[in-house]
């Protein structure tokens, strides 16, 4: 399974944003037209340098409103835990950002509708719970994942994402119909309870992790 990357640069210009990969050795930019809505995927050399940069912890996804297409992304996130040896992160801050550049395209209702439909997306993102994992798969139990085919497990994490959990089904179908080489930009968020400790049982150190309610939420 390939992973997805960790650290991001959104650098965005007014008819494009650009998502750097930063981990180490990476060269990967996926390239999101703000008028076409198209994506493509370039190089740090394809970067303009007037362009506005921002670090963010990843990308949540896009959404179709009133207005047009928004791109939504992490911005802080911190290590809740470890399971089976991969760091599991807590999505704390997130930003909701438009493609088009002004709303003077839009009448008075729809003004006030989109502005509606933003207080909602920023009610549901500000629901305490979001979690996510570069490098292992959330939406399925270990138990699923012990009983797989070797083509699955091959499979990006945005793939493999478990279809009885899933909240934007077609969303994820848009997504893995766009190019397969973007999909170590492409994760899945988890909505749930999530609980990670550590116990000490007959003097034995032991982590147990409990969840609850599982939703996923898939990016880009």
């Amino acid at each position: 399974m390939a992973n997805a990357y960790e650290r991001f640069n959104l650098h965005t210009t007014a008819e494009k944003f650009y998502i750097e990969a930063c981990d180490d050795g990476a060269d990967d930019v996926l390239v999101i037209d703000r008028v076409s809505t198209e994506m493509t995927l370039a190089g740090i050399k394809d970067i303009p340098p007037s362009g506005i940069t921002r670090p963010i912890c990843g990308i949540m996804g896009t959404i179709r409103l009133v207005a047009g297409m928004y791109l939504i992304v992490i911005t802080r996130k911190k290590k809740v835990g470890d399971l089976f040896g991969h760091t599991v992160w807590k999505a704390l801050e997130f930003d909701v950002i438009s493609y088009k550049k002004t709303l003077l395209h839009l009448t008075d209702i729809q003004m006030q509708d989109n502005k509606t439909f933003l207080s909602m997306i920023s009610n549901v993102l500000n629901t305490d719970g979001f979690y996510f994992c570069t490098d292992y798969d959330l939406t399925h139990t270990q138990q699923r994942l012990s009983n797989t085919s070797p083509e699955f497990l091959e499979m990006s994490l945005l793939e493999r994402v478990s279809q009885r959990r899933a909240r934007h089904t077609e969303q994820r179908e848009a997504s893995s119909s766009r190019k397969e080489r973007c999909s170590a930009q492409q994760g899945a968020d988890f909505h749930q309870l999530s609980s990670f400790s550590q116990s000490l049982v007959y003097c034995q150190q032991w982590r147990w992790t409990a969840s609850v309610k599982a939703l996923v939420l898939h990016a880009l």
